[in-house]
């Protein structure tokens, strides 16, 4: 009993050295350098408070100011117009009132959000997206289905919340 005991000690007790190594040293004391962090892209709208978008209802989608930008898209509307259950109308010419509809809602029960604000007309119901342009997005969150109910009736179909860019620094002009 003793022969088998002693050798899955003295194994049990490397494992353990091995494993008790600090993180970015070696065994033989070197240091490595830092793995590079990446962060998982987190979102507020589903349910109001931010968490990281893996943890969240499937039917999410973030465009981002970098992709907004490689795409070259003229005005958010454009954008929202690849995002998955998302149908933007536009009436006449470019400029023209321009309606969006998530999942067969009408555009009155999509809630539209810049910086956590309410914009849909108080008469109509409904935001026009025809002068919202892309340069001082920092991203959009497309929010569809079921995940609206927290916002209330107006978000029915669902919630697209637009997040602008924050300046750094002291005022200037």
């Amino acid at each position: 009993m003793k022969r088998i005991l002693k050798p899955l000690l003295m194994t049990g007790w490397l494992l353990l050295g091995a494993c008790c190594v600090p993180r970015g040293a070696s065994a033989a004391g070197e240091e490595s350098p830092p793995a590079a962090l990446e962060m998982e892209t987190m979102v507020v709208s589903p349910t109001r408070s931010e968490q990281p978008v893996s943890q969240t209802a499937p039917a999410i989608t973030v465009i981002t100011g970098e992709e907004l930008a490689r795409k070259q898209v003229t005005t958010v509307a454009d954008a929202l117009r690849e995002v998955p259950g998302v149908q933007v109308v536009e009436s006449g010419s470019r400029g023209g009132a321009t309606s969006v509809f998530i999942r067969g809602a009408d555009a009155d029960q999509t809630l539209v959000l810049i910086d956590g604000i309410r914009v849909n007309s108080t008469t109509l119901g409904q935001f026009d997206f025809a002068g919202l342009t892309p340069e001082n997005v920092d991203r959009i969150e497309v929010l569809r289905g079921y995940g609206g109910t927290l916002y209330g009736s107006e978000a029915i179909g669902g919630v697209i919340q637009v997040f602008t860019r924050r300046g750094s620094g002291p005022p200037r002009g």
